[in-house]
């Protein structure tokens, strides 16, 4: 499949809702939507094949009609009614940088977003997270899966529910929010950032190449704090079982 959505001059955000399927977001000039890829499909039995191959895989465009502002598109969902099988999208999309995304994946899938200009936002059920060139300030969640954001800026706040985590901030905003549920955090700052750090691991332990203090928890676990500069930015690391590390970024 592939095909194009212009943008209207209305538009300011589009929103990508499927129900599973891995999706790679980039940039383009050109004011439209571009998508492209294909579809994984299958079912228990020849008769339910035979029923999903008959969905459309494209994407359907609309308004929403709750936000003129927003440009929707939404891939086929299987209904719980429906055969019991697999449609899964593989998809590739490219829209110009300076609009605000965001991208649900409700059941299973992974989603990679280089050089974006304007805010995202991105939930999966499970799979991984990748981001690379992120300006505007990200805000994530997965379910199940290893998160890995490089080059980022401006307000970041992810979440997993079970999954590791490696964040790189070349321009930290006024937030830098890392949690998940069971693994390791490692975030990396510029040196000279000024921030408030709270740092928690219920089951693990933290540590900082910043000389932060700590201290050890009743639950095998550990705190560490600290201040830093004039304090701009809010860093709040936090694991339910794992090791958290606050590192200087130095290129």
């Amino acid at each position: 499949m592939s095909g194009d959505v212009p943008i209207g001059p209305e538009i300011r955000r589009v929103r990508l809702e499927i129900q599973d399927g891995t999706v790679g977001v980039d940039r383009q000039e050109a004011r439209a939507v571009h998508f492209g890829g294909g579809m994984r499909r299958a079912a228990d039995t020849a008769e339910g094949l035979v029923a999903i191959e008959a969905i459309p895989v494209e994407p359907k465009a609309s308004v929403d009609p709750a936000d003129a502002s927003t440009l929707v598109l939404r891939g086929p969902h299987l209904s719980e009614n429906g055969p019991n099988g697999v449609l899964a999208y593989e998809m590739g999309l490219k829209l110009p940088a300076d609009l605000e995304l965001e991208v649900v994946i409700v059941r299973n899938g992974g989603v990679t977003v280089v050089n974006r200009d304007a805010p995202l936002k991105v939930t999966t059920g499970r799979g991984d997270l990748r981001f690379e060139r992120c300006k505007g300030g990200t805000k994530a969640f997965t379910g199940r899966g290893v998160v890995i954001a490089v080059d980022m800026e401006q307000r970041v706040d992810i979440e997993s529910a079970v999954g590791d985590m490696q964040v790189f901030v070349t321009g930290p905003g006024d937030l830098l929010r890392l949690r998940t549920g069971q693994g390791t955090i490692q975030c990396f700052i510029p040196p000279a950032t000024g921030f408030v750090c709270s740092a928690r691991a219920e089951v693990g332990f933290a540590g900082s190449g910043f000389g932060l203090e700590k201290e050890k928890t009743a639950q095998m676990g550990m705190a560490m704090s600290g201040t830093r500069g004039d304090g701009r930015t809010k860093i709040v690391l936090t694991t339910g079982s794992g090791y958290l590390h606050l590192e200087k970024h130095v290129k």
